[in-house]
């Protein structure tokens, strides 16, 4: 073989490497890392050298006193007086409390290879890196997007592929596809169930707690299904966004700010327009994180410092009520909550309408979802032959060559 045959494969393969390095990153997803969460009363954090605490109802009272629930922690995914779910340093979906609820030892993890995970009251999702959506738990209210509603105890069960961000909320689910397709399933309030991923929206980029989207140009919405609506409507709150939980808001320029008055949960019918709801307040400036809870929420700074932010009188006019952070810790883990990128242009709030069960008790299979899905797959395979043929084209045609000046 001559040696411009071998230049000219070795730069075939070098295409061929290439092509998939960039198959991988367009589908991979940024590891997780969120170092705080709150339920009710009860504080859960992770301190520096990935020891779990929590302190709070049925616990120790304060930080200072805080129990050791488990090692070698990255991110807490929820926590609430019935499970606790965590993500190990490395990338293990574990529960850490009430593991009977999943069929599960607290040795034994749920899933490996997890970058994001999210709780609903009794389902949860896994995000693996490379987009893989798997979904585990209960599915009476259709939660899991199965296709059904059972009883059934379900181990992590694959849903969806080329997914980027996901949200679990009490008996129902959320999911943004990397074209900014945004998928629901299960169940709302007193609407009908939707027992497969349906297609609510489109243009972005990050769900969050509190019924938040973030669009492609960082604008946070909050979602609601208004009952016996056929369409999700989306309530622009805020724009240069980089973080929400619940009616708290980190932007870009990291400054922290409060969206109500007194009242710890934005309300599903929240808008500007609605008597006696302030509008955003600054609260503090430098914030990396935040993790609202109902009574107490936990802040970390860019200098690392984790500090309890009370929630009541966070928006005030009197300085004499004014609310007075507590540093918890020096030290805290860096948090790790990246947006993804999406490069497709598409309107988040464009009209959806038809796509939601209005009058039935259950929602057939959607078909958006598995399209996506199928078209990528199609998509990437057929790319593949064509880089095989191209290869095997090229050898037989330079060998060709090669053994006719042989001659």
């Amino acid at each position: 073989m001559t040696m411009n045959v071998q230049n000219q494969l070795r730069l075939l393969m070098l295409s061929v490497l290439a092509f998939f390095a960039i198959c991988t990153a367009a589908n991979a997803v940024d590891p997780e890392c969120l170092p705080a969460n709150i339920c009710g009363y009860r504080y859960y954090v992770i301190q520096e050298d990935g020891d779990l605490v929590n302190w709070g109802d049925y616990a120790p009272a304060s930080y200072q006193d805080a129990d050791i629930l488990a090692k070698n922690v990255a991110s807490i995914v929820s926590a609430d007086l019935r499970v606790t779910l965590v993500i190990d340093r490395d990338r293990s979906l574990r529960a850490i409390d009430g593991s009977t609820l999943y069929n599960t030892s607290s040795s034994d993890p749920l899933l490996e290879d997890v970058a994001v995970a999210r709780c609903g009251l009794n389902h949860y999702l896994a995000l693996k890196e490379d987009g893989t959506l798997y979904v585990g738990g209960k599915n009476e209210s259709g939660q899991l997007g199965l296709g059904e509603t059972d009883t059934v105890e379900h181990k992590p069960t694959k849903l969806l592929s080329g997914v980027i961000s996901v949200e679990a909320m009490d008996n129902c689910s959320y999911a943004v596809l990397n074209d900014g397709t945004l998928l629901f399933w299960g169940k709302v309030e007193e609407n009908p169930v939707c027992v497969s991923p349906v297609a609510i929206g489109e243009g972005f980029v990050k769900l969050f707690s509190g019924k938040y989207v973030l669009s492609m140009d960082h604008t946070l919405y909050q979602m609601t299904w208004p009952e016996n609506s056929d369409h999700f409507s989306f309530i622009p709150i805020m724009g240069n966004v980089l973080y929400a939980s619940d009616n708290l808001v980190i932007q870009e320029d990291n400054s922290l700010w409060g969206l109500n008055d007194n009242i710890p949960i934005v309300p599903s019918n929240y808008s500007q327009e609605r008597k006696n709801t302030h509008t955003p307040v600054k609260l503090m400036e430098n914030v990396s994180y935040v993790s609202a809870g109902p009574y107490y929420s936990i802040v970390i700074l860019k200098d690392k410092s984790m500090w309890l932010l009370p929630n009541q009188n966070l928006i005030t006019s009197d300085p004499d009520h004014k609310y007075k952070p507590q540093k918890l810790v020096d030290f805290a883990p860096t948090p790790q909550i990246e947006i993804e990128q999406i490069y497709t242009q598409r309107n988040p709030t464009a009209d959806f309408r038809k796509n939601l069960p209005t009058d039935t008790a259950t929602f057939p299979n959607n078909t958006k979802a598995n399209d996506i899905n199928t078209l990528s797959f199609i998509g990437a395979s057929v790319a593949l032959i064509i880089v095989v043929v191209t290869i095997a084209y090229v050898v037989f045609t330079q060998f060709k060559k090669s053994d006719s000046s042989n001659k």
